[in-house]
């Protein structure tokens, strides 16, 4: 059953998404559910939501943007953006696919890292938060289109949670 529930985290994290049409409740209401589906406890399943929701933030089509292959849409907007640009463009130049690669999958880290700690911290869940945070960028550059990326990520994102509940 709970593997059946990978396919919603697609369909969630497409509607969530860049031009997603769920407003922020339906939001909250989606994810609420498809947590406690996975992990049956209303407190838990609401906290990973809230972490989940509070992990969107806006600029990020500034490194998927060259990774599907169109132009950067936002310049870095949030602290957790600011952070990992800093860090990366010590390592990589600014602008390259390695440097919007790391840079995702940093933000992936941030993201996900609260989320998968609501369930329990084990090996499993080390594993959960690595796969989060390499299946951003890798989303987005294997689809090579944002929307499909979205949905590639959002099943991503529901089997690293399978792997943990």
């Amino acid at each position: 059953m709970n593997l059946l529930l990978i396919p919603l985290f697609a369909i969630c994290n497409r509607c969530r998404g860049d031009k997603g049409w769920l407003p922020p409740i339906g939001k909250a209401g989606a994810m609420i559910t498809l947590f406690y589906l996975l992990y049956p406890s209303y407190i838990i399943s609401s906290l990973a939501a809230a972490f989940y929701l509070l992990g969107q933030s806006c600029g990020w089509g500034w490194w998927i943007g060259p990774l599907v292959g169109t132009p950067n849409k936002k310049k870095v907007a949030g602290i957790r953006e600011i952070i990992s640009h800093d860090i990366v463009r010590r390592i990589f130049p600014e602008g390259s696919l390695w440097y919007c690669r790391l840079a995702l999958a940093l933000i992936g880290l941030w993201w996900w890292l609260p989320v998968i700690a609501c369930f329990h911290l084990s090996w499993s869940t080390v594993v959960a938060i690595v796969i989060c945070s390499i299946g951003f960028p890798l989303s987005f550059e294997v689809s090579k289109n944002w929307e499909i990326g979205e949905i590639i990520y959002g099943a991503i994102q529901g089997l690293a949670i399978y792997l943990i509940v």
